[in-house]
């Protein structure tokens, strides 16, 4: 008898395209049926997850590291966009808190006349980041994001990590997915490159997801 032919496992691209169509779809289904637009409700919730607080001092990076708790939290309750801003307000103190309560009608104002229909999330945090992280801190790690490259120590989680707090210094260029995701590719080592190249993946968690499987 001839012996069996092993199986793949891989998964070719169609499949992952598939497969992320079909979690984006069952994602935006339990949103749909799970958030709420109640704001007591939503502060509540969030309360019980403790988020730190922001105070406007210290290093830039205790800026990003408050606004990646924020949006775990988010992520995690399904926070609607137009409540994201108001929550967050509540956990600045100091001289955050104070110059955000002496500025946010004006700056709210502002917003109006770009016809959004609230003042976003991004715009929340590129504002603060224009206040509170230094101008010359800003195009430091402006110029870090365009040089930075994986190292062969680095794990593709390591380097996904770093490369995502630096892209938050280039926000307000508004890259879109693809560029963010080309650039991303860019940076990675030779050989990851190459494994990488037949996904074609058109964002930076396709990629993701396409290297977990050819891993």
């Amino acid at each position: 008898m001839a012996p069996k032919k092993a199986t793949s496992t891989a998964m070719t691209q169609e499949e992952i395209d598939r497969l992320i169509a079909t979690n984006d779809a069952l994602t935006a289904t339990l949103q749909s049926k799970t958030a709420t637009k109640d704001p007591a409700k939503m502060s509540a919730t969030i309360a019980r997850h403790n988020p730190i607080k922001y105070d406007g001092l210290g290093e830039p990076s205790l800026l990003g590291d408050w606004c990646r708790d924020f949006e775990n939290v988010f992520e995690v309750l399904n926070c609607l966009e137009e409540l994201q801003v108001d929550q967050a307000a509540h956990y600045l103190k100091g001289k955050a808190g104070l110059w955000w309560n002496r500025n946010k009608a004006m700056i709210r104002e502002a917003w109006k006349e770009n016809d959004e229909p609230f003042f976003s999330w991004k715009g929340f945090k590129d504002t603060f980041r224009g206040r509170f992280v230094l101008e010359h801190v800003r195009s430091k790690t402006r110029s870090e994001f365009d040089l930075f490259k994986m190292t062969e120590e680095m794990t593709i989680e390591d380097y996904h990590n770093r490369f995502m707090e630096l892209a938050e210094y280039v926000s307000d260029l508004n890259y879109g997915e693809e560029v963010l995701a080309l650039r991303f590719e860019k940076g990675l080592t030779t050989h990851i490159k190459k494994r990488l190249a037949a996904g074609e993946p058109s964002t930076i968690d396709r990629a993701i997801v396409y290297l977990s499987k050819i891993n």
